[in-house]
């Protein structure tokens, strides 16, 4: 990477994430769902965020060994216990991690969750999305609670907000780190050796 791209592409995008990660805190300690094992919490920024800030800052943060990403609400039940857990008003301006990816068509089609889950289940206010202005290609917590929870609303994806949902897929198979598999690579080869005796 050349000196003049970093300075002018990177280093400003680092910052960001950096300045992000420096102003935001946490408004509780993640909580477990029981409905499917993660972990989830609602941090604030003061100052407010973008998605891609929020989005690059829940990714930089890791618990109990699993890596953050904005929140992906996949059923009425997971969007009934984010709202029962932080309330209506502690998910008000609150990224979820959900995206419309540029050339979708307008103003309903394409929306994708950060993390791959597949985007059957929907809580979008009446009227929603509408994509005001033009632009609007990010999902956000935002207006009253339905049936279902606290409603969401598509918005620019540069617009400030108070903050983001993660969520921790702790109960995901992760890989080993490398020093642990030296160790069962070991353990299997001594295994091996002591049974041929």
């Amino acid at each position: 990477m050349s000196k003049q791209y970093w300075s002018r592409n990177a280093a400003p995008a680092l910052a960001g994430v950096v300045l992000s990660l420096a102003t935001a805190t946490a408004i509780s300690a993640p909580t477990r769902w029981a409905g499917n094992g993660h972990y989830y919490d609602v941090i604030d920024v003061s100052g407010g965020i973008t998605w891609a800030g929020a989005r690059a800052a829940a990714e930089a943060t890791s618990y109990l060994g699993a890596n953050g990403h904005l929140v992906s609400v996949t059923t009425a039940g997971e969007n009934g216990f984010l709202t029962d857990t932080f309330g209506g008003d502690g998910l008000e301006n609150r990224w979820l991690g959900l995206f419309q990816p540029i050339g979708s068509a307008e103003p309903d089609r394409g929306w994708t969750w950060v993390n791959g889950e597949s985007f059957s289940y929907n809580n979008w206010w009446p009227g929603e999305p509408n994509n005001f202005g033009g632009d609007e290609s990010a999902g956000v917590f935002q207006h009253g609670i339905s049936s279902d929870g606290k409603a969401w609303n598509d918005l620019d994806n540069e617009s400030l907000v108070t903050g983001y949902v993660i969520e921790f897929d702790v109960d995901a198979p992760r890989v080993p780190e490398p020093t642990t598999l030296m160790l069962l690579a070991g353990g299997l080869l001594g295994f091996g050796v002591g049974r041929r005796r």
